[in-house]
């Protein structure tokens, strides 16, 4: 599969990601009725403590901190690698690319489109926020991007730039949502007892300082982790180090220049040359050439093959397809048992397997 093929599935997957959109206004919606509630339970405690004004005092503001910052955050990183990084759907499937690269071609597009709008429409606040929402969506597939790479594979690091990111955004939103749901006096309490007014009221070229922040968070995240991928995806292609295929990942992708050591790898995926779903559906069956043909593919890839009814005459099974498994002393051999084909894979299994041999899919 070529790079530019890929580049086209990434962007053919944005029309499976309408997730994106409905968690961003149904995550909104729930933001300014979460911040609502709790201002007003805050401002109900602080009073009953005799805390006046409530947000002068620091139990108070850490309280808000907790409830307005650090919720939101993790409830956001939670959503998205539930999203994201299902293991039977996600990243089995939609994001199992032998480029994770091109996963970030379209989040990259729209974000140098909308920074081409928002140059030229007059109010920028419209094109930061538009902008902001591109940069979660880049940080998402990038999230994504960092599980399927092999090399400098943490996935970890983009959870915690989620947080940080949801963490910048939640203030911006603050100073907008606060006079809506009548907090307003309660939010600028809180910005004078912290003392950042400067960063709430300051700009930057016209947009609100928070706004600047909602993108720059974000995008800035996501391009050092990926700059500092490739670095160390360089420097592992020059050590060309060994891995057991045990520790790989399911849906993590291991590429050609690294020597995989033998070991129980039902949850992989196929590396650059090995053979895919595409490439086995144009490669010769057994009954399309000979025996040879089928002992070489069954060397290659060290997983049993089909060998149809008839081919070896007197000792072919007359009640179905037999296995073979080459170097493993023929145990399945003249079994009599029909053979399973994996939907996933399209690798052969035994007809009592419940779990392909290759890819780790229940039959």
């Amino acid at each position: 599969m070529t790079w530019r093929r890929e580049v086209g599935d990434a962007f053919r997957l944005v029309r499976t990601e309408r997730w994106v959109a409905t968690d961003l206004v149904a995550g909104a919606l729930l933001y300014a009725l979460w911040f609502a509630g709790t201002g007003a339970l805050l401002r109900r405690a602080a009073d009953a403590a005799g805390l006046t004004p409530p947000a002068a005092h620091r139990p108070v503001l850490v309280a808000a901190c907790l409830l307005w910052l650090v919720v939101p955050g993790a409830v956001a990183v939670y959503r998205l690698r539930d999203r994201l990084l299902n293991l039977r759907g996600n990243v089995e499937q939609r994001y199992r690319f032998d480029y994770p690269g091109a996963l970030l071609v379209p989040p990259a597009a729209l974000l140098a489109a909308l920074a081409v709008i928002a140059a030229v429409v007059p109010d920028r606040r419209y094109g930061a926020v538009a902008l902001s929402v591109a940069g979660l969506y880049l940080l998402a597939r990038t999230l994504a991007y960092s599980y399927r790479v092999f090399a400098f594979s943490r996935p970890a690091v983009l959870y915690a730039a989620t947080f940080a990111t949801v963490a910048v955004q939640a203030p911006a939103v603050l100073v907008t949502v606060a006079p809506a749901v009548d907090r307003g006096a309660l939010v600028e309490r809180a910005v004078a007892a912290l003392g950042v007014g400067e960063y709430v009221t300051g700009t930057a070229g016209g947009v609100p300082l928070p706004l600047v922040a909602t993108v720059a968070v974000p995008v800035g995240l996501a391009v050092a982790y990926v700059a500092l991928q490739n670095v160390a995806a360089l420097a592992v292609r020059l050590i060309e180090p060994e891995v057991n295929r045990s520790d790989l990942r399911t849906g993590q992708r291991y590429p050609p220049f690294v020597d995989v050591a033998d070991g129980p790898a039902y949850d992989r995926t196929p590396a650059d040359g090995e053979a895919t779903d595409d490439d086995r559906a144009a490669e010769p069956t057994p009954d399309e050439g000979t025996d040879d043909a089928g002992e070489n593919l069954d060397e290659v890839r060290h997983t049993r093959v089909f060998r149809p009814p008839g081919e070896d005459g007197d000792d072919a099974s007359p009640g179905g397809a037999d296995l073979i498994e080459d170097g493993a002393g023929g145990a399945d051999a003249g079994t009599g048992g029909a053979a399973r084909r994996c939907t996933a894979c399209g690798e052969t299994a035994g007809a009592d397997a419940t779990v392909c041999p290759n890819c780790g899919t229940s039959l």
